[in-house]
């Protein structure tokens, strides 16, 4: 958890955003991600200005994507599974316990 801690993103132009509040909830639910499952190892990707993610592994294996998206006027969590995924390749969502549901599919198969 202390890696999460660490992270750190550059202050973007107003038109991307604000990248201290994105980077926030995506800090706030990993803690609680890896809180919750021990075997997941979470990996921030600044990619560039206005675009950040959190690659979300299982072991070594990449699970996930998570980044925050604007919804309806309100920030929200979408979570991306590149591999298809067991039932559900994409989620969005506010609530904590909906993002930890999705990824618990992955962590029991």
């Amino acid at each position: 958890m202390s890696e999460i801690e660490s992270w750190k993103v550059d202050e973007w132009h107003p038109d991307w955003g604000n990248s201290q509040a994105e980077l926030d909830m995506l800090k706030s639910f990993c803690r609680r991600l890896v809180c919750e499952f021990s075997e997941i190892n979470v990996t921030l990707i600044d990619v560039e200005e206005g675009y950040i993610k959190v690659d979300i592994f299982l072991c070594e294996r990449k699970i996930a994507e998570l980044y925050v998206i604007e919804s309806e006027g309100e920030k929200k969590f979408a979570l991306f599974d590149e591999d298809g995924g067991p039932d559900i390749p994409e989620l969005r969502f506010d609530r904590f316990e909906d993002g930890i549901e999705w990824v618990k599919m992955f962590v029991e198969n």
